[in-house]
């Protein structure tokens, strides 16, 4: 069965894990969450990464947000990876 995008593959959250560790310093492109607006631009520390690819960040305005895979957009500041390159299809990330 084919994976419609919902939820990101083992081998797909494992790139996000390896692309986005722990102390990652990350800075946000989009967030698409009606109740709790972060602008974009705002950056923060990465907390951990969970079993369906959601970055967990604690960001400098105190919020503690996840960023939904194939969703929202983050980019890691030192590696300039951004989280939306990170596919199923196992393509290497490209910076935006």
């Amino acid at each position: 069965m084919a994976n419609l995008g919902l939820i990101p593959t083992r081998d797909c959250v494992q790139r996000i894990c390896e692309a986005f560790p722990e102390g990652s310093e990350v800075e946000l492109i989009w967030m698409d969450d009606v109740y709790h607006k972060i602008p974009r631009g705002t950056r923060g520390k990465v907390v951990r990464v969970d079993a369906i690819g959601t970055i967990f960040v604690h960001w400098e305005n105190g919020s503690g947000l996840g960023v939904v895979w194939n969703s929202d957009i983050v980019r890691n500041v030192q590696t300039g990876v951004v989280s939306n390159t990170l596919w199923d299809d196992g393509n290497p990330p490209k910076n935006l």
